[in-house]
This record gives structure tokens, C-alpha cells and sequence, in this order.
């Protein structure tokens, strides 16, 4: 079943808006400013969003009690990966529709716990060492984000995921930058990034976005190119506003950047400040 999500709107100039959901209607609001770009989806029912764009301002006014609700180390500021499951492995030439996040996890198909250790890492303030200042600074706050994946080729692919249980708050804030080497090749053989969140109470995916290089097709209007590269030149914000009817429920929130499947060309993700509040 295909259906197409609302896209609800204040638009302070220009703007174009295309969503494509593959999934029951959700409601989706999206926020922009010069630093960032946000997205506001409402979870009712389980969405398969990948391209969301607009200009315009909107407004969320969270609970309070989430202030003292947040990831364990969602910003990273420990310096570590603690809280978190990082996973990885090699891609073994899937295609794009094949590549899941849990393959890459401990237990999972593709799991190596080599490269899980060797490939993401904690990075501290500057700028990618590919694409430099195209990309703001690779710490959204504080001195500390998380890069999933290497800034080198080889068909290998990286995870972090973390699962919260009982989460009562009604919002989930994170942000995060991408880059997506093009090599040419198709889109079932390009470097793919993918984030999502499940609800785990339910057992549906209330968020995936799927983003790869193989072309124009692969990405929106929240990337840029510069040669080879698609890349997000500013941090994206994402708002999932969780239904009155999942309150309590546990989520899994996972992260995955994957090189293409031809060894050649790479990916990597970097994340930052999840939590309960705004961003």
C-alpha cells in the first residue's frame, strides 16, 4: 500500500516540499534556518520518508518533563561510545534494498567485530578531512559527535544504535550530517546511508530515511555536490513527535552509512544530540 504524507507548512519564502512515504498517512512539518535544517515528522503510524524539503519556520512547544529525558550519552559528551551499540562489517556486494542496519550489529549477517572497532569513531571539533569547510563543523554541540563509517573506501559499512525503554517523553530530537561518494554507479550499487527509528512496543518503523549516491535520484534538496560527493552542507535536525498512543512504549533508534558495493567509493554519517529537547 502507497500513500502520500501531509506536508503541513508556514512558508517564510520560497519553498518546495516532496515527500515520498510508503506507508499510512503522517503529518510532517519542516523547519529551516541558515545553520540548520529540521524536520518535524508525528508518529502514528509507521512512515518510510525519504525526501522532505522546505524553507519555512514552524513552532513545537515541548514538555517539560523531557528536559530530565534524554539517550544515554546522546550528545557523546562522555567521549566514548558508551550507551550505544556500534556495529559493522562488509557490504559482500548487497544492493541498496538488501542493506539493513541490524545485519551490521552484534548477531547480525554481516556483524565484524573488527571493523565495528575500528571503522566509526568519536571525532571532536573541526571539519570533514574530505570536504572541509563545504561541511560546517563536524560537532552540532558540546566538543563531541559520533562519525559512522571511515572517510575511505573498501565496501565496508558501519552502525550505531541505541534502544530506550518506557519512553514517556513525547518528542525525539537528533541531528546529523552525511556524505555519499558517487562513483558512477547505480543506485543499487552506491554508498547508502540509512537512519531509523523503531518502535519496539508495536514492532514498526516509525522513521527510515534512505539517502545514496547513485545520482541526482539518490538524495534531495538537503544535499549538495562537489565533485564525486553528495553532502548535507548544513546540520540536519530531526523532531519525531511521538502519538499520545505510543507514550511509554521503547524505541530503537540506528544510524548506518555503507561504501558502494564496488569497493571504490564511501559514506559516513555523523550524529549528534539525541535526546527529549529541542535542538
Amino acid at each position: 500500500t502507497t500513500t502520500t504524507s501531509t506536508s503541513t507548512t508556514t512558508t517564510t519564502s520560497t519553498s518546495t516540499s516532496t515527500t515520498t512515504s510508503t506507508s499510512a498517512t503522517t503529518a510532517t512539518t519542516t523547519t529551516s534556518t541558515s545553520a540548520t535544517t529540521a524536520t518535524t515528522t508525528t508518529a502514528t503510524t509507521a512512515t518510510t520518508t525519504t525526501a522532505t524539503t522546505s524553507t519555512s519556520t514552524s513552532t513545537t512547544t515541548p514538555s517539560p518533563a523531557c528536559a530530565a529525558i534524554s539517550f544515554a550519552n546522546g550528545d557523546f559528551e562522555s567521549g566514548t561510545s558508551a550507551g550505544w551499540t556500534v556495529g559493522g562489517g562488509s557490504r559482500n556486494g548487497d544492493i541498496t534494498d538488501n542493506i539493513y542496519p541490524d545485519d551490521y550489529l552484534p548477531g547480525g549477517s554481516h556483524y565484524s567485530l573488527t571493523i565495528a572497532n575500528t571503522h566509526s569513531s568519536i571525532v571532536t571539533h573541526g571539519y570533514d578531512p574530505v570536504l572541509g569547510t563545504l561541511m560546517p563543523n563536524i560537532v552540532f554541540r558540546g566538543s563531541y559527535s559520533w562519525r559512522v563509517e571511515d572517510t575511505v573506501n573498501g565496501g565496508y559499512g558501519s552502525v550505531l544504535s541505541q534502544a530506550v525503554h518506557n519512553y514517556s517523553c513525547t518528542d525525539i530530537y537528533f541531528a546529523w550530517l552525511a556524505a555519499l561518494e558517487n562513483g558512477g554507479h547505480t543506485a543499487a550499487q552506491s554508498s547508502v546511508m540509512i537512519i531509523e527509528v523503531k518502535d519496539l512496543t508495536v514492532g514498526d518503523v516509525i522513521l527510515r530515511r534512505v539517502y545514496n549516491a547513485g545520482g541526482s535520484g539518490g538524495v534531495d534538496s538537503r544535499f549538495n555536490q562537489s565533485g564525486s560527493y553528495f553532502y548535507t552542507p548544513s546540520w540536519e535536525i530531526e523532531h519525531l513527535v511521538i502519538n499520545s498512543t505510543r507514550i511509554g512504549n521503547s524505541f530503537t533508534l540506528s544510524a548506518l552509512a555503507i561504501d558502494c558495493s564496488q569497493l571504490g567509493h564511501s559514506g559516513r554519517i555523523y550524529l549528534d544530540s539525541f535526546g527529549g529537547v529541542p535542538l
